[in-house]
């Protein structure tokens, strides 16, 4: 039977993931998951495809705190609180456009010395809202009520889903195993043929307090599986040229890997536990 096989939150936006053994999953996504991101000093958002050593920043989540790190540079904390005084600034994330949360002058300075050039870290503000693509999604039910599906600074959904045996049959053709982390998923996925995921409609696990998922499209792929997620470095390994070789779908533009989803009911999910799926086989 399919099953969790691990569940990632990446709490800032190319930065390194946590892999959690359960976790809460709310409307735009699982909690905490891109809710902040690095904007250089236009408010424009700053990814591994072209700093690939964020990659290098660890990230940790006390009851009260953002941790960021770097081994041998230190690293800085930010509150989980928010300050009702905080400052807003205007940033950009793909086509969305709007205010965030400015996490003060320690972390853009620590952020600013380690990546060479003047950057800021800000947070989702809870006021806003960043839609999901409507012409894949349409209205998605959660609770009583059909609303708009939402993410924070995600790509443009609010979880992405893989298979193990996917990342295992791309591996075989490489001819060299290709980390799991690479592609950055949220909820991965075992007891699947390869790339079954694609089939996927919705998801959900048999516990009673489960969330469930609705999967919408494809996840198209970058450069950001060529870089060492450790490292922080761009390596001669480069999955996407391979997916293109095989993967390649018209319908979203690129080579894909991965399902994307949003959320069409709160609730958790937890590492080992038993998948319901719906497909379209």
């Amino acid at each position: 039977m399919p099953s969790i096989h691990s569940l990632h939150t990446y709490p800032v936006k190319s930065c390194r993931g946590i892999e959690l053994p359960r976790v809460e999953v709310l409307a735009h996504g699982l909690a905490y998951d891109r809710e902040w991101m690095i904007v250089d000093r236009h408010g424009e958002f700053l990814t591994q495809r072209e700093i690939p050593a964020l990659a290098r920043i660890t990230t940790g989540l006390t009851p009260t705190h953002l941790h960021l790190s770097v081994y041998g540079r230190g690293g800085v904390s930010t509150p989980l609180a928010i300050d009702p005084t905080q400052k807003m600034i205007a940033v950009k994330c793909w086509n969305y456009e709007g205010m965030a949360l400015d996490c003060g002058t320690q972390a853009a300075d620590w952020l600013s010395d380690l990546l060479e050039q003047p950057v800021r870290l800000v947070r989702f503000a809870r006021e806003e809202r960043r839609w999901c693509n409507p012409e894949w999604v349409g209205e998605v039910p959660l609770g009583d009520q059909a609303e708009r599906a939402r993410t924070l600074f995600s790509d443009g959904y609010s979880v992405l889903v893989l298979g193990t045996a996917s990342v295992a049959d791309l591996s075989k053709r490489m001819g060299q195993d290709v980390p799991l982390d690479r592609f950055r998923a949220n909820v991965v996925i075992e007891g699947l043929e390869p790339y079954d995921e694609d089939f996927v409609t919705e998801l959900s696990t048999s516990v009673a307090d489960s969330a469930v998922l609705k999967l919408v499209k494809l996840s198209p792929r970058c450069s950001v599986p060529s870089v060492d997620q450790q490292s922080g470095e761009i390596t001669a390994v480069d999955p996407t040229s391979i997916l293109t070789q095989y993967r390649f779908n018209r319908e979203v533009g690129g080579a894909v890997l991965g399902n994307n989803a949003v959320v069409q009911r709160n609730g958790w999910l937890e590492r080992g536990s038993t998948l319901i799926l719906q497909n379209n086989f």
